[in-house]
């Protein structure tokens, strides 16, 4: 469960953290927003500014992420190699795993945009 349970506060934390910056992102835009609607700028039109945005960012954070892990990785790994007297397993991973490492940060890309993508529209049917 505790397995579990990990990753799925870090995508809450992703989601929340998407959901308020791009609550900013809008309010800081609001004139911007306001002004497209008026020439005939659709929502999904406006979804996608911010979207791009997200994905973006939420893609560099995934990789700075993933390579932050790789050193602990390969550090514990040159630490665990050094202790030879409590004879410590080295730690391995499979090669599915290291894809699954690997794929981290084109997954939260695609959790930036859609969670970009669903705050914009919901807030801009409200302001509509």
């Amino acid at each position: 469960i505790l397995a579990l349970a990990i990753p799925a506060l870090m995508l809450f934390a992703t989601v929340l953290t998407v959901i308020f910056a791009v609550h900013t992102g809008l309010n800081i835009h609001r004139d911007v927003t306001e002004i497209l609607h008026l020439i005939g700028a659709r929502d999904r039109y406006i979804a996608r500014q911010f979207e791009r945005n997200a994905m973006w960012m939420g893609f560099k954070g995934g990789v700075v992420g993933t390579a932050l892990a790789l050193v602990t990785i390969v550090g514990m790994g040159q630490l665990a190699g050094r202790i030879e007297a409590f004879d410590l397993p080295v730690p391995g991973f499979p090669v599915w795993q290291w894809v699954c490492l690997a794929l981290l940060p084109v997954a939260a890309a695609l959790v930036a945009r859609f969670a970009a993508r669903l705050t914009v529209l919901r807030t801009l049917a409200k302001m509509a």
